[in-house]
């Protein structure tokens, strides 16, 4: 409940009203575009610092105060008539929504749950699964019938005001759940460095953030792709239904793979699906690529946001896995802001080529 209610402060979700604000605030969509993303690198630079607090309070009141933080940054956006209030809005948002509730779940299930840990952090995680297939249609039927500002504010008080305080109030009785973790040394876990004094961790970073890397990347410049391919831009849109239906299956299959063979050996396999998409998308330039690539790269995202958590808990240990989690966060964004950037400018250069024979040749290459 907890990670669905997080919907809230997400992209699918915001996205759907920026048409809407960008007409109230006279603003261009590209304006809108660059001030989200510089929201969102601020809400990653704070989610590290106050995302360890997941390791030393009480998930209870500490989820709390973030509900209440959500709830105040959608009614804030809903009423936003200028960007300062847009600004402070959408980094309150972005970190309470997209950062602090997801780590606040995924964390304490990670703490709470010693067998079969993968599986159950799988099946937490279907949350966001629900959330982006249900709230789309619901808000677009939503928008038919009110003003995206009422709307919004309804959702900020449906989702942050009634389903997320229900999902504090389920846990209240699980003292195991709620309580910062202390080293126990029984059970099999073990308490490692700091995660990122962990030379371990760098060795396995490259692998880990790749995939968030090359996806955004790839997806950002759907279009541009798409027309070095020949291909019509509207399958890339059609694709994204795949994208989403395929990650609940590939993240269960993924969670009981970690439980029985390791975090650190579903690494090691984890960027073949998205490798293979890559592959069929640059080789066979056909209607059925970008499906077929959509889909194997679903695969990937859904082992890649399991791996992030369940490695954190094998590399610093029960104590320190908040911490860990909120670190792993901030360089997956970091990663996420850099792929758009590189791969634009390999792409950009086969553009000034000229030719749609060497734009396509660059991009298979």
């Amino acid at each position: 409940m907890f990670a669905f209610a997080s919907s809230l402060g997400q992209t699918f979700f915001i996205s759907l009203f920026v048409p809407f604000l960008a007409a109230d605030l006279g603003r261009t969509e590209t304006t809108l575009a660059a001030v989200y993303g510089l929201a969102t690198v601020a809400a990653a630079v704070l989610l590290p610092w106050i995302g360890r607090l997941v390791d030393w309070v009480d998930l209870l009141r500490l989820g709390g105060v973030v509900v209440a933080g959500m709830v105040a940054a959608g009614l804030a956006f809903s009423q936003a008539r200028g960007l300062p209030v847009l600004v402070a809005a959408l980094i309150l948002l972005r970190l309470c929504g997209q950062g602090l509730m997801p780590h606040i779940a995924l964390s304490g299930v990670a703490r709470y749950v010693a067998r079969r840990r993968a599986k159950a952090l799988a099946v937490a995680g279907l949350g966001h699964a629900v959330g982006e297939g249900l709230l789309p249609l619901t808000v677009v039927f939503a928008l038919g019938l009110w003003d995206w500002r009422v709307v919004f504010a309804g959702a900020s008080l449906v989702i942050g005001g009634v389903l997320a305080p229900v999902a504090l109030w389920a846990v209240r009785g699980r003292r195991r759940l709620r309580r910062p973790a202390r080293p126990s040394g029984r059970g099999g876990e073990r308490e490692g460095r700091p995660l990122l004094r962990d030379p371990c961790f760098w060795a396995l970073a490259p692998a880990l953030l790749a995939a968030p890397f090359i996806i955004t990347g790839l997806v950002f410049h759907q279009g541009l792709i798409a027309r070095g391919l020949a291909l019509p831009p509207a399958l890339f849109a059609a694709g994204f239904v795949g994208f989403a239906v395929v990650q609940a299956p590939a993240a269960l299959i993924a969670g009981a793979a970690i439980d029985r063979y390791g975090s650190r050996a579903v690494l090691l396999v984890h960027l073949l699906p998205l490798a293979g998409g890559v592959a069929l998308l640059a080789a066979w330039p056909q209607p059925w690529a970008p499906l077929a690539f959509l889909l194997l790269a679903g695969v990937t995202n859904a082992w890649g946001g399991l791996l992030r958590t369940t490695l954190a808990t094998d590399l610093a240990g029960i104590s320190r896995v908040g911490a860990a989690r909120s670190q792993i966060a901030a360089l997956m964004v970091v990663s996420t802001a850099a792929g758009p950037t590189l791969v634009g400018l390999v792409l950009g250069s086969a553009r000034a080529r000229g030719s749609p024979r060497s734009r396509s040749a660059l991009w298979r290459s």
